[in-house]
This record gives structure tokens, C-alpha cells and sequence, in this order.
């Protein structure tokens, strides 16, 4: 009995999925204790939205069953509001090539500061950025540390319009918070 060999495209999803989980645990097990969390608190401290983050990632998407790879920012808008355009470009052959996600995330007030949730417009495109594209709606949920000169973060996103497409990304932000 023979075992059937690995193609490129299994051992590069395979790979994707491994570091994803990996990136996951990181974030769930660097978090500080709620104990540590309360100690830094400065009750009145003032609400700054903070500053510019840059960061990237990869993912799979396994509507499109596509690898892709990305960058994106983070601009606070309020203490807990965020503008999160992001670029991806999708490996391997099918639709789509690039993607472009404008989006706001919010961090829910009484949650963990590590869960955000968000939405917005995606565009994507099949031919290169000159080429026709389709205009879907964005909803995405994830979590990320918030302290560190390299903070990972995991996220889960739907892509809904002409078809539907789920993506699981994990990446990194980069420079001092």
C-alpha cells in the first residue's frame, strides 16, 4: 500500500496553518494576568488614540484556496477605534490576485484589550491592480497583544459579496507602541 506524495499546494497550506496556530498560542500565552493589567492601569490617564502601527502577514483562504501574503496598518482614530487598511496578495493560480481591505476595528469596552472586531469594503481583483475588480463586504474578529516591539496577532475574517470567502490570517505589528 503506497502513500499518495504531497503536492506544493498541501504542504504550503499545511505549513500556513501550522504557523497560524503557532502565532495563536504565542498571543494567548504572552498576555499579562489580569493582576498585571490592573497594577499599570492609570485611572487618569487621557483617552490618546495612540499611534501609527505597521505591520504584515499571510494567511489561507480557504474559499478561494489561495495562500496570501500582506501588509497593513493600524490608525487610531480613538482609544479603542482603529482604521485598518490592509493590501494581500493571493498565491497560486484562480481569482483573485490582489485584495484591498478598508476597515474599522473597535476593541468592545469591557472586554480583554486583546479581542477586536471589524468591518469595511474589500475590493478585489483578478488581473493585476489595473484589471476589473469586485466590490464585497469585510467582517473580521481577532486578537493581538498590545505591548512589545513585535506584537503578533491572529485573525479570522469574512469576505461577503459576489461569493463568499473566509480567511484565516496571522501576522505582526513592528516598533514601539
Amino acid at each position: 500500500m503506497s502513500v499518495p506524495p504531497r503536492t506544493l499546494e498541501t504542504v504550503v497550506r499545511s505549513v500556513v496553518m501550522q504557523i497560524v496556530l503557532i502565532l495563536g498560542a504565542v498571543l494567548v500565552l504572552t498576555q499579562p494576568a489580569d493582576a498585571q493589567r490592573r497594577r499599570r492601569a492609570t485611572p487618569n490617564a487621557p483617552a490618546s488614540p495612540g499611534r501609527l502601527e505597521i505591520g504584515g502577514h499571510f494567511g489561507y483562504s480557504f474559499d478561494f484556496d489561495q495562500t496570501l501574503v500582506g501588509a497593513q496598518l493600524a490608525l487610531p482614530i480613538a482609544r479603542q477605534l482603529d482604521l485598518y487598511p490592509s493590501l494581500d496578495w493571493y498565491s497560486g493560480s484562480g481569482s483573485p490576485d490582489w485584495g484591498l481591505n478598508l476597515d474599522l476595528r473597535i476593541r468592545p469596552p469591557r472586554l480583554s484589550q486583546t479581542w477586536y472586531l471589524g468591518s469595511g469594503v474589500n475590493l478585489l481583483w483578478a488581473d493585476g491592480l489595473s484589471g476589473d475588480h469586485t466590490t464585497n463586504f469585510n467582517v473580521e474578529g481577532g486578537l493581538e497583544t498590545r505591548s512589545g516591539s513585535v506584537r503578533p496577532y491572529f485573525e479570522l475574517r469574512m469576505i461577503v459579496g459576489d461569493g463568499t470567502a473566509l480567511q484565516l490570517v496571522g501576522g505582526a505589528y513592528f516598533g514601539k507602541r
